[in-house]
């Protein structure tokens, strides 16, 4: 018998008021284009809005139709993720609450390393901007036995993870 223990339920959708939402990232990044930044720890990696994680930019650029957005695919994921703990940064129990965001900037020959998102019950990326072929999102399995799991972006797409 094989049991698979530890499946990741990955989540992916493309946003439902596409065209208001791109406004709002769009306005957003123009509001903070001055705080763009390398985290230098890390090398000539990518650009972020804020390097110490912090921030919430959804909530300072007042960024409604996102959020809106968001806190509904996230209560639809939770209809199928049995997972969450209330004593830690972001609980599945009750409302979504959305502690920390920011924009990330990809420019020519830019990556991400791989990483993850500490202790939060579900992390997400929402593409605003991406041809498809400047960089795929992947999870790569913890296991030694490898593994990645490939996802093409597409622009207005959001994903959501453990």
């Amino acid at each position: 018998m094989i049991e698979n223990i530890f499946s990741i339920p990955i989540y992916s959708t493309e946003v439902n008021n596409f065209n208001n939402i791109q406004i709002e990232v769009e306005d957003a990044a123009d509001i903070i284009e001055d705080k763009f930044s390398m985290k230098r720890e890390w090398g000539d990696t990518h650009y972020i809005s804020d390097i110490t994680f912090t921030d919430n930019i959804i909530e300072e650029c007042s960024m409604d139709f996102l959020l809106d957005e968001i806190k509904n695919n996230i209560k639809e994921y939770r209809k199928v993720t049995p997972f969450g703990n209330k004593n830690i940064r972001y609980s599945l129990a009750g409302e979504p609450k959305i502690t920390a965001s920011w924009i990330t900037k990809f420019e020519k020959n830019n990556y991400s390393a791989i990483h993850d998102h500490g202790p939060d019950d579900i992390s997400g990326c929402y593409y605003y901007k991406t041809n498809g072929s400047d960089g795929d999102f992947f999870f790569e399995s913890p296991s030694n036995w490898g593994g990645r799991h490939t996802i093409t972006p597409k622009e207005g797409q959001l994903i959501l993870f453990p």
